[in-house]
Protein backbone atom coordinates (compact mmCIF):
# COMPACT_ATOMS: atom_id res chain seq x y z
CA UNK A 1 0.00 0.00 0.00
CA UNK A 2 1.37 3.44 -1.11
CA UNK A 3 1.71 6.41 1.20
CA UNK A 4 0.72 9.41 -0.36
CA UNK A 5 0.80 11.82 3.47
CA UNK A 6 4.40 12.93 1.79
CA UNK A 7 2.96 13.81 -1.65
CA UNK A 8 2.65 17.69 -2.87
CA UNK A 9 -0.54 19.72 -2.19
CA UNK A 10 -2.17 20.64 -4.86
CA UNK A 11 -1.44 24.33 -6.64
CA UNK A 12 -4.23 27.29 -6.12
CA UNK A 13 -6.17 27.94 -8.82
CA UNK A 14 -5.46 30.88 -10.41
CA UNK A 15 -8.30 34.19 -9.51
CA UNK A 16 -10.88 34.55 -12.31
CA UNK A 17 -10.09 38.10 -14.01
CA UNK A 18 -13.76 38.00 -15.17
CA UNK A 19 -14.37 39.27 -11.36
CA UNK A 20 -12.40 41.97 -11.35
CA UNK A 21 -14.17 43.38 -14.49
CA UNK A 22 -17.43 42.72 -13.32
CA UNK A 23 -16.48 45.36 -10.77
CA UNK A 24 -14.59 47.75 -13.03
CA UNK A 25 -18.00 47.45 -14.56
CA UNK A 26 -20.09 47.78 -11.44
CA UNK A 27 -18.61 50.80 -10.19
CA UNK A 28 -19.93 53.15 -12.78
CA UNK A 29 -23.06 51.42 -12.73
CA UNK A 30 -23.85 52.04 -9.69
CA UNK A 31 -22.81 56.14 -9.83
CA UNK A 32 -24.93 56.19 -12.72
CA UNK A 33 -28.11 54.94 -10.61
CA UNK A 34 -26.95 57.10 -7.37
CA UNK A 35 -27.14 60.20 -9.73
CA UNK A 36 -30.09 59.09 -11.43
CA UNK A 37 -31.55 58.59 -7.80
CA UNK A 38 -29.91 62.24 -6.77
CA UNK A 39 -31.88 63.84 -9.89
CA UNK A 40 -35.07 61.85 -9.18
CA UNK A 41 -34.74 63.00 -4.90
CA UNK A 42 -33.97 66.56 -6.49
CA UNK A 43 -36.74 66.90 -8.80
CA UNK A 44 -39.46 66.15 -6.17
CA UNK A 45 -37.59 68.69 -3.75
CA UNK A 46 -37.82 71.64 -6.60
CA UNK A 47 -41.18 70.61 -7.13
CA UNK A 48 -42.47 71.01 -3.84
CA UNK A 49 -40.54 73.97 -3.40
CA UNK A 50 -42.71 75.65 -6.22
CA UNK A 51 -45.96 74.07 -5.76
CA UNK A 52 -45.30 76.13 -1.94
CA UNK A 53 -44.22 78.87 -3.16
CA UNK A 54 -47.31 79.20 -5.27
CA UNK A 55 -49.77 78.15 -2.79
CA UNK A 56 -48.42 80.44 -0.17
CA UNK A 57 -48.21 83.36 -2.30
CA UNK A 58 -51.72 83.34 -3.80
CA UNK A 59 -53.05 82.34 -0.40
CA UNK A 60 -51.42 85.73 0.88
CA UNK A 61 -51.92 88.20 -1.75
CA UNK A 62 -55.94 86.96 -2.29
CA UNK A 63 -56.04 86.32 1.40
CA UNK A 64 -58.46 82.74 0.63
CA UNK A 65 -56.84 79.13 0.31
CA UNK A 66 -54.93 78.74 -2.74
CA UNK A 67 -53.91 75.14 -4.06
CA UNK A 68 -52.04 73.78 -6.54
CA UNK A 69 -52.56 69.87 -7.88
CA UNK A 70 -49.12 69.64 -9.38
CA UNK A 71 -45.73 71.44 -10.11
CA UNK A 72 -42.85 70.02 -12.33
CA UNK A 73 -39.41 71.84 -12.82
CA UNK A 74 -37.69 70.62 -15.58
CA UNK A 75 -34.33 70.56 -14.18
CA UNK A 76 -32.73 69.96 -17.31
CA UNK A 77 -34.52 72.04 -19.84
CA UNK A 78 -35.20 74.99 -17.26
CA UNK A 79 -39.49 75.15 -17.83
CA UNK A 80 -42.04 74.73 -15.32
CA UNK A 81 -45.40 72.90 -15.37
CA UNK A 82 -48.59 74.35 -13.32
CA UNK A 83 -51.20 72.11 -13.31
CA UNK A 84 -54.73 72.54 -11.10
CA UNK A 85 -54.54 76.08 -9.43
CA UNK A 86 -58.11 76.52 -7.15
CA UNK A 87 -58.03 80.06 -5.44
CA UNK A 88 -60.94 79.26 -3.13
CA UNK A 89 -63.84 82.20 -2.39
CA UNK A 90 -63.99 83.87 0.38
CA UNK A 91 -66.56 83.14 3.23
CA UNK A 92 -70.35 83.31 2.29
CA UNK A 93 -70.08 83.22 -1.05
CA UNK A 94 -71.64 79.86 -2.65
CA UNK A 95 -70.62 79.80 -6.15
CA UNK A 96 -67.41 76.56 -6.39
CA UNK A 97 -64.00 78.77 -5.96
CA UNK A 98 -63.31 82.71 -6.90
CA UNK A 99 -60.70 81.21 -9.33
CA UNK A 100 -59.73 77.96 -11.59
CA UNK A 101 -56.73 77.62 -13.40
CA UNK A 102 -56.19 74.32 -15.83
CA UNK A 103 -52.28 74.76 -16.86
CA UNK A 104 -49.63 76.70 -16.51
CA UNK A 105 -45.82 76.53 -18.42
CA UNK A 106 -42.97 78.97 -17.79
CA UNK A 107 -39.69 79.19 -19.97
CA UNK A 108 -36.90 79.83 -18.09
CA UNK A 109 -33.33 79.26 -17.92
CA UNK A 110 -31.91 76.42 -15.44
CA UNK A 111 -29.31 79.35 -14.23
CA UNK A 112 -31.69 81.65 -13.94
CA UNK A 113 -33.76 79.41 -11.43
CA UNK A 114 -30.35 79.61 -8.96
CA UNK A 115 -30.34 83.40 -9.19
CA UNK A 116 -32.19 85.91 -6.36
CA UNK A 117 -33.79 87.22 -9.78
CA UNK A 118 -35.24 84.94 -12.44
CA UNK A 119 -36.02 86.01 -15.73
CA UNK A 120 -38.66 84.81 -17.62
CA UNK A 121 -39.19 84.82 -21.08
CA UNK A 122 -42.88 83.60 -21.15
CA UNK A 123 -45.43 83.16 -18.79
CA UNK A 124 -48.35 81.31 -20.44
CA UNK A 125 -51.79 80.50 -18.16
CA UNK A 126 -54.39 78.65 -19.83
CA UNK A 127 -57.82 77.35 -19.26
CA UNK A 128 -59.14 80.19 -16.17
CA UNK A 129 -62.69 80.15 -14.87
CA UNK A 130 -63.25 82.93 -12.51
CA UNK A 131 -66.67 83.38 -10.51
CA UNK A 132 -68.12 86.96 -9.75
CA UNK A 133 -70.74 86.80 -7.15
CA UNK A 134 -72.63 89.77 -5.34
CA UNK A 135 -75.73 89.86 -3.21
CA UNK A 136 -77.22 91.67 0.03
CA UNK A 137 -74.34 90.47 1.91
CA UNK A 138 -71.52 92.03 -0.39
CA UNK A 139 -69.16 90.86 -3.28
CA UNK A 140 -66.89 88.22 -3.24
CA UNK A 141 -64.51 90.13 -5.35
CA UNK A 142 -64.65 93.23 -2.87
CA UNK A 143 -63.20 90.70 -0.25
CA UNK A 144 -60.22 89.63 -3.02
CA UNK A 145 -59.65 93.38 -3.62
CA UNK A 146 -59.36 94.24 0.20
CA UNK A 147 -56.98 92.23 0.94
CA UNK A 148 -55.23 93.61 -2.19
CA UNK A 149 -54.95 96.89 -0.40
CA UNK A 150 -53.92 95.69 2.64
CA UNK A 151 -51.11 93.96 0.34
CA UNK A 152 -50.36 97.62 -1.06
CA UNK A 153 -50.34 99.03 2.09
CA UNK A 154 -53.45 101.06 1.24
CA UNK A 155 -56.05 99.15 3.68
CA UNK A 156 -54.34 98.19 7.46
CA UNK A 157 -51.00 96.73 8.06
CA UNK A 158 -49.90 93.29 6.66
CA UNK A 159 -47.46 90.85 7.53
CA UNK A 160 -44.36 89.88 5.44
CA UNK A 161 -45.18 87.80 2.93
CA UNK A 162 -44.70 84.17 3.12
CA UNK A 163 -42.20 83.87 -0.05
CA UNK A 164 -40.16 87.11 0.62
CA UNK A 165 -38.25 84.09 3.12
CA UNK A 166 -36.95 82.99 -0.40
CA UNK A 167 -35.99 86.22 -1.51
CA UNK A 168 -36.95 84.94 -4.94
CA UNK A 169 -38.08 87.73 -7.43
CA UNK A 170 -39.42 87.84 -10.59
CA UNK A 171 -38.96 89.59 -13.97
CA UNK A 172 -41.38 88.25 -17.35
CA UNK A 173 -40.98 89.23 -21.22
CA UNK A 174 -43.97 87.92 -21.62
CA UNK A 175 -47.10 87.08 -19.39
CA UNK A 176 -50.11 85.53 -21.59
CA UNK A 177 -53.19 84.85 -19.68
CA UNK A 178 -55.82 82.54 -22.93
CA UNK A 179 -59.23 81.36 -22.38
CA UNK A 180 -60.66 82.79 -19.88
CA UNK A 181 -64.74 82.39 -18.79
CA UNK A 182 -66.37 84.47 -16.94
CA UNK A 183 -69.34 84.12 -14.72
CA UNK A 184 -71.32 86.76 -13.05
CA UNK A 185 -74.17 86.21 -10.28
CA UNK A 186 -75.21 89.07 -9.46
CA UNK A 187 -78.10 90.75 -7.58
CA UNK A 188 -78.71 93.92 -8.57
CA UNK A 189 -79.99 96.76 -5.99
CA UNK A 190 -83.81 96.35 -6.30
CA UNK A 191 -83.48 94.03 -9.15
CA UNK A 192 -83.93 90.15 -9.80
CA UNK A 193 -80.77 87.36 -9.63
CA UNK A 194 -78.41 87.90 -12.90
CA UNK A 195 -76.51 85.29 -14.16
CA UNK A 196 -73.68 86.67 -16.95
CA UNK A 197 -71.37 84.56 -18.91
CA UNK A 198 -68.53 85.72 -20.73
CA UNK A 199 -65.19 84.74 -22.71
CA UNK A 200 -62.04 86.73 -22.49
CA UNK A 201 -59.64 85.37 -25.16
CA UNK A 202 -56.72 86.34 -24.50
CA UNK A 203 -54.60 88.87 -22.15
CA UNK A 204 -51.14 90.03 -22.80
CA UNK A 205 -48.68 91.45 -20.31
CA UNK A 206 -44.87 92.95 -21.45
CA UNK A 207 -42.35 92.94 -18.72
CA UNK A 208 -44.25 92.09 -15.84
CA UNK A 209 -41.43 93.03 -12.80
CA UNK A 210 -39.37 95.86 -15.03
CA UNK A 211 -39.25 97.84 -11.57
CA UNK A 212 -37.00 95.55 -10.21
CA UNK A 213 -39.01 92.64 -9.91
CA UNK A 214 -42.02 91.02 -8.33
CA UNK A 215 -42.21 87.91 -6.00
CA UNK A 216 -45.10 85.33 -6.11
CA UNK A 217 -47.57 87.27 -4.15
CA UNK A 218 -47.15 89.89 -6.16
CA UNK A 219 -47.19 87.85 -8.98
CA UNK A 220 -50.67 86.92 -8.64
CA UNK A 221 -51.87 90.24 -7.76
CA UNK A 222 -50.93 91.58 -10.88
CA UNK A 223 -52.68 88.32 -12.59
CA UNK A 224 -56.16 88.87 -10.72
CA UNK A 225 -56.06 92.67 -11.24
CA UNK A 226 -55.36 92.23 -15.46
CA UNK A 227 -58.63 89.86 -14.89
CA UNK A 228 -61.04 92.33 -13.36
CA UNK A 229 -59.63 95.21 -15.15
CA UNK A 230 -60.43 93.57 -18.57
CA UNK A 231 -63.88 92.59 -17.20
CA UNK A 232 -64.48 95.60 -16.20
CA UNK A 233 -63.35 97.26 -19.38
CA UNK A 234 -65.48 95.20 -21.27
CA UNK A 235 -68.64 95.84 -19.37
CA UNK A 236 -69.74 92.06 -20.33
CA UNK A 237 -73.29 93.19 -19.61
CA UNK A 238 -72.95 93.49 -15.61
CA UNK A 239 -75.40 94.96 -13.76
CA UNK A 240 -74.27 99.41 -13.83
CA UNK A 241 -74.55 99.40 -10.05
CA UNK A 242 -72.28 96.31 -10.06
CA UNK A 243 -69.75 97.17 -13.02
CA UNK A 244 -69.25 100.82 -11.42
CA UNK A 245 -68.25 98.92 -7.60
CA UNK A 246 -66.28 96.71 -9.74
CA UNK A 247 -64.60 99.59 -11.22
CA UNK A 248 -64.50 101.98 -8.36
CA UNK A 249 -62.28 99.06 -6.10
CA UNK A 250 -59.98 98.52 -8.55
CA UNK A 251 -59.43 102.82 -9.15
CA UNK A 252 -58.38 102.17 -5.16
CA UNK A 253 -55.21 100.01 -5.75
CA UNK A 254 -52.13 100.31 -7.64
CA UNK A 255 -52.02 100.74 -11.26
CA UNK A 256 -50.58 98.35 -13.22
CA UNK A 257 -47.96 100.26 -14.98
CA UNK A 258 -47.23 101.36 -11.31
CA UNK A 259 -46.61 97.56 -10.48
CA UNK A 260 -44.58 97.41 -13.21
CA UNK A 261 -46.08 96.36 -15.94
CA UNK A 262 -45.17 97.97 -19.14
CA UNK A 263 -48.47 97.30 -21.13
CA UNK A 264 -51.53 95.60 -21.05
CA UNK A 265 -53.62 94.13 -24.12
CA UNK A 266 -57.00 91.95 -23.56
CA UNK A 267 -59.01 90.54 -26.38
CA UNK A 268 -62.47 90.26 -25.38
CA UNK A 269 -64.66 88.67 -28.81
CA UNK A 270 -62.51 90.03 -31.07
CA UNK A 271 -62.34 93.65 -29.64
CA UNK A 272 -58.57 94.08 -28.25
CA UNK A 273 -58.25 97.14 -25.87
CA UNK A 274 -55.30 98.36 -23.75
CA UNK A 275 -55.68 98.70 -20.14
CA UNK A 276 -52.43 99.97 -19.14
CA UNK A 277 -49.74 102.25 -20.68
CA UNK A 278 -52.31 104.25 -22.44
CA UNK A 279 -52.03 106.60 -19.93
CA UNK A 280 -48.47 107.20 -20.74
CA UNK A 281 -49.06 107.06 -24.55
CA UNK A 282 -51.92 110.13 -23.90
CA UNK A 283 -49.44 112.11 -21.29
CA UNK A 284 -46.34 111.92 -24.47
CA UNK A 285 -48.67 112.76 -27.01
CA UNK A 286 -50.28 115.58 -24.79
CA UNK A 287 -46.63 117.04 -24.29
CA UNK A 288 -46.25 116.69 -28.00
CA UNK A 289 -49.12 119.02 -28.35
CA UNK A 290 -47.95 120.99 -25.71
CA UNK A 291 -44.85 121.61 -27.03
CA UNK A 292 -46.13 122.11 -30.26
CA UNK A 293 -47.93 125.05 -29.19
CA UNK A 294 -44.74 126.53 -27.13
CA UNK A 295 -42.94 126.83 -30.36
CA UNK A 296 -45.44 128.71 -32.01
CA UNK A 297 -46.10 131.24 -29.20
CA UNK A 298 -42.40 131.51 -29.42
CA UNK A 299 -42.78 132.22 -32.81
CA UNK A 300 -45.82 134.54 -32.34
CA UNK A 301 -43.86 136.21 -29.59
CA UNK A 302 -40.89 137.26 -32.19
CA UNK A 303 -43.06 138.62 -34.28
CA UNK A 304 -44.17 140.65 -32.61
CA UNK A 305 -41.28 142.07 -31.26
CA UNK A 306 -40.03 142.76 -34.71
CA UNK A 307 -43.20 144.39 -35.64
CA UNK A 308 -43.28 146.66 -32.05
CA UNK A 309 -39.05 147.64 -32.86
CA UNK A 310 -40.27 148.18 -36.47
CA UNK A 311 -42.93 150.75 -35.62
CA UNK A 312 -40.75 152.30 -32.46
CA UNK A 313 -38.06 153.07 -35.69
CA UNK A 314 -41.23 154.67 -37.10
CA UNK A 315 -42.72 156.92 -34.77
CA UNK A 316 -39.51 157.25 -33.02
CA UNK A 317 -35.72 158.51 -33.63
CA UNK A 318 -35.14 157.50 -37.07
CA UNK A 319 -36.65 160.42 -38.72
CA UNK A 320 -35.30 160.14 -42.18
CA UNK A 321 -37.39 159.54 -45.52
CA UNK A 322 -37.28 155.84 -46.64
Amino acid sequence: MTDNTDAPAPAPEPKKKGGLLKILIAIPVALVVLLIAAVIVAAMYVDSIAKAGVEQGGSYALGVKTSLRSADVKLLSGGVSLNGLNVANPSGFTTPHFLSLDDGSVDVSLSSLRSETVEVSTFELSGIDINLEKSAQGANYKAILDNLKKLEGKGGSKDPAPTKESGKQFVIKQLTLRDISVHADVLPIGGKATRVNAKIDKIEMKDVGSKGGVDMGQLASIITKAILQSIANAGINLPADVLGDLQGQLSQLQSLADAGVASVMSDVDGQVQQIAGQAQQIADEVGKQVEGVGKEIDKVGKEAEKALKGLGDLLGGDNKPK
